[in-house]
């Protein structure tokens, strides 16, 4: 991303950079089989 950037391809480096981040977070946050919401589907009255 940052040699991208010194060549002025702003947009190649972009998208290099959300590619190496989608991986670094596949990686430590693989996706698991049972897809699941944490929040509740119901709303809350107050």
């Amino acid at each position: 991303m940052e040699a991208n950037f010194k060549l002025a391809k702003y947009e190649v480096g972009v998208l290099k950079g959300i590619e190496e981040v989608t991986e670094l977070l596949t990686r430590h946050f693989p996706i698991q089989q049972e897809l699941r919401s944490e929040l509740p589907s119901k709303p809350t009255v107050l």
